[in-house]
């Protein structure tokens, strides 16, 4: 199960570099463009973190958030992105190629893993995904899709941190702690629970059950 995580930049405009709570304003932007946004707002635009200013702690241009770039010393590395999918709920399964792990409601999460395993089995999961291809003479083929799955990087998470915390998200509100010591995914073994019930879809990005979930809390990991 995957959450999309659309193109954006974002302006902090309250608490940057204080200790208290801060504003995080964000803004979706059309395709890969930098430059269009989406839903009326109005501002200068850049992808360089070097050309944002500040005026009273107050961000002055909207930063396109690195993930979605292509600089990887930002951050970011995998092309222009119109936005990422991520993993809804913590990794489980096993440490194996192809279809080893899974991304479930409910279920114990897969932990006591070397970083270099998780990077190296991340890269070769296929999610049983599948697509077609023309060979050279014509023909179709079906060959496994990789389709760029990876260890989740730190700018990646920090984009789905930031939209969480903006008024698409909780609105400034913390995530509530995952705090299952069984470490099931989504807070309890109960799928149905995690969907409807306040107590687990408050651990949510969106404090729903549409948002991103075990981001506070859950394995050591």
């Amino acid at each position: 199960m995957w959450v999309w995580i659309p193109r954006y930049a974002y302006k902090i405009t309250e608490g940057y570099h204080t200790n208290t709570a801060g504003t995080i304003n964000v803004a979706f932007l059309s395709g890969t463009s930098s430059s269009t946004f989406l839903n009326g707002e109005s501002g200068t635009i850049t992808s360089s973190p070097s050309s944002v200013t500040y005026s009273n702690n107050v961000q002055q241009q909207w930063l396109v958030h690195p993930a979605f770039t292509s600089n990887a010393s930002n951050g970011g590395g995998f092309g222009e992105l119109t936005g990422i999918w991520v993993a809804k709920f913590e990794t489980s399964g096993t440490n194996t190629a192809s279809t080893g792990y899974k991304v479930k409601a409910g279920v114990e999460s897969l932990r006591n893993t070397k970083t270099e395993d998780f990077y190296y089995y991340a890269m070769r999961q296929t999610f049983g995904e599948t697509e077609t291809s023309s060979t050279k003479d014509g023909s179709e083929s079906s060959h496994t899709s990789f389709g760029n799955c990876h260890q989740m990087k730190d700018s990646e998470w920090g984009a789905v941190v930031y939209l969480s915390y903006s008024k698409y998200g909780t609105n400034k509100m913390q995530v509530a702690k995952n705090t299952n010591y069984d470490y099931f995914t989504g807070g309890t073994d109960s799928e149905s629970s995690i969907y409807s019930s306040s107590t687990y879809y408050n651990q949510s990005t969106t404090l729903n059950a549409y948002g991103v979930y075990d981001l506070n809390g859950g394995a050591d990991e």
